[in-house]
C-alpha cells in the first residue's frame, strides 16, 4: 500500500458513508505499522534526511535568484 498518496474518499452516491471510510483507512494505517514487517526510521535520521533536503533546495533558490 502507498502511504504516501492518500486516496479520495468515496463519492457521495456510495455505499459507505465517509465516517466508514475514515475508520477504515485509520484501521488500515495501524494494521501497517503494527506489522512485523514495519520499517521504523528513528527521529534522528528523519531530521538528518530533511536537512539535505532543505540545504538541496536552497541552494536551488540561490542559484535561480542569482540568474
Amino acid at each position: 500500500m502507498d502511504m504516501d498518496t492518500p486516496k479520495a474518499p468515496p463519492p457521495a452516491e456510495a455505499e459507505e458513508s465517509y465516517d466508514d471510510w475514515f475508520r477504515r483507512k485509520v484501521q488500515e494505517a495501524l494494521d501497517i505499522a503494527d506489522s512485523p514487517d514495519a520499517v521504523w526510521i528513528p527521529h534522528e535520521e528523519v531530521v538528518r534526511r530533511a536537512e539535505i533536503r532543505r540545504e538541496k533546495i536552497l541552494a536551488r533558490i540561490e542559484k535561480s535568484a542569482s540568474r
